[in-house]
């Protein structure tokens, strides 16, 4: 976990370590989630790894903003960077939040470029899912 993912966000922290304490209780087998911990680390680029997947988080109300400034593709473009560095690397971009926020944003975003960034994404190899209001964990 990125370290400033780390200090912002303990609520996620024991939301993992609860998620990875119920998995290792059903699959007691499986050390990976016997283990149990969440590294804080420097990551060049996203907010989580998870063996070999690269998870960048935002609300959608970032997402927004990004498209707007093209800093989206920015972040595609590192994720894709530590990509050709590792192959094996699996870049992803989840969205969370309330879809009505949206409306509420001081810049409003152009549907029309919300749909043509996700599409574009996907299609350079960053798959970008959206979650709804719940944290993904």
């Amino acid at each position: 976990m990125d370290s400033n993912e780390y200090a912002l966000h303990p609520q996620i922290v024991e939301s993992i370590h609860k998620n990875l304490k119920k998995r290792a209780e059903k699959n007691e087998n499986y050390e990976m989630y016997a283990i149990n911990d969440v590294i804080s680390t420097k990551l060049e680029c996203g907010d989580y790894m998870f063996n070999n997947v690269l998870v960048e988080h935002m609300v959608l109300g970032d997402f927004c903003g990004k498209v707007m400034n093209g800093n989206i593709f920015r972040q595609a473009q590192d994720m894709l960077y530590s990509k050709e560095v590792n192959p094996d690397l699996k870049p992803y971009i989840l969205i969370s939040g309330d879809i009505a926020d949206v409306f509420n944003l001081q810049n409003k975003p152009n549907p029309t470029a919300m749909i043509a960034a996700w599409a574009s994404l996907n299609r350079i190899g960053v798959p970008t899912s959206f979650v709804g209001n719940q944290w993904f964990f």
